[in-house]
């Protein structure tokens, strides 16, 4: 239902300026110091929480889809993106709310906020390792919900890499995955509308004393639905410019290779694939 690609005009200083949702209304704008559009990305400088740059996205996008706002109870956040350098505890998204000079606890422009209150997060890494991921849900808006977080290692720094967070508020199940894989996840009893996602940010937590991420955006969607574990595999398959609503059928790219070795040695054949999980492979020889 919103959807990002960052096809706006190359340029050196995006500062202020806005990026489309190619499929809603909800778009963006660039804020703080050392945000460019390179032409089909949305790249960060990173660094303080004071003046570097993120993507600031409009208010509301994940708790309007609670059961008690008359939404569909369930939500996705999907992003292709880089994280070129490393930044302390840096997010890739993070959407809530922080103590500000604001009534609602919202943060308008670099600088200003505090304490995280509520928040929907996912941390670029973990302090400083560059090789952990935090997954993390906060509830103290007002206080007494509390928080609940997940911890998981990657190795997708400074590479290309596919993430995605569904929330099913059913089963108060919120699931990451990573380049199609489930690598974690956390349970809360917290109502989607208890989110008071007024800070729905790219690259900037509601905490001022975390670091700006240092990366680059290729491509953000938000869905009204948890995406399946195949839908996730699906869409890393796919990649970021084309829209896949369905499970991919398998299909084989490149087949195994004819190969001549001594009698009685072992020999490795191996296939190129696409396709959506699970899937499983059996070796036929003379038909057998």
């Amino acid at each position: 239902i919103h959807r990002y690609s960052f096809g706006e005009t190359a340029t050196g200083n995006a500062t202020d300026k806005e990026f489309k949702d190619s499929v809603g209304t909800a778009h963006g704008i660039a804020k703080g110091e050392g945000a460019s559009f390179s032409g089909s990305r949305l790249v960060l400088a990173g660094g303080p929480s004071a003046t570097a740059a993120y993507g600031d996205l409009p208010n509301g996008l994940i708790s309007t889809h609670g059961k008690n706002n008359g939404g569909s109870g369930a939500v996705t956040l999907e992003a292709w993106m880089k994280v070129t350098g490393s930044r302390t505890w840096a997010r890739i998204f993070d959407v809530g709310s922080s103590t500000a000079p604001d009534d609602n606890n919202e943060v308008f422009g670099p600088g200003g906020g505090g304490t995280g209150l509520d928040y929907l997060a996912l941390s670029a890494q973990i302090g400083d390792d560059t090789g952990s991921r935090r997954l993390e849900i906060r509830n103290e808006d007002p206080e007494g919900g509390g928080v609940v977080t997940a911890d998981s290692s990657t190795q997708t720094f400074g590479r290309d890499f596919h993430v995605a967070v569904t929330w099913d508020e059913t089963t108060g199940r919120i699931t990451l995955f990573e380049n199609g894989r489930e690598v974690t996840g956390l349970t809360t009893d917290d109502p989607m509308s208890d989110l008071n996602d007024v800070n729905v940010w790219l690259g900037r937590s509601n905490w001022n004393g975390d670091q700006n991420t240092q990366g680059e955006y290729d491509e953000v969607r938000i869905y009204d639905y948890a995406l399946s574990v195949n839908q996730a595999m699906g869409n890393t398959l796919t990649g970021p410019n084309l829209l896949n609503d369905r499970d991919i059928a398998v299909t084989i790219g490149t087949g195994p290779a004819s190969q001549a070795i001594p009698e009685t040695l072992p020999v490795t054949f191996s296939v190129s694939y696409t396709g959506s999980t699970p899937i499983s492979f059996q070796w036929l020889r003379n038909g057998e």
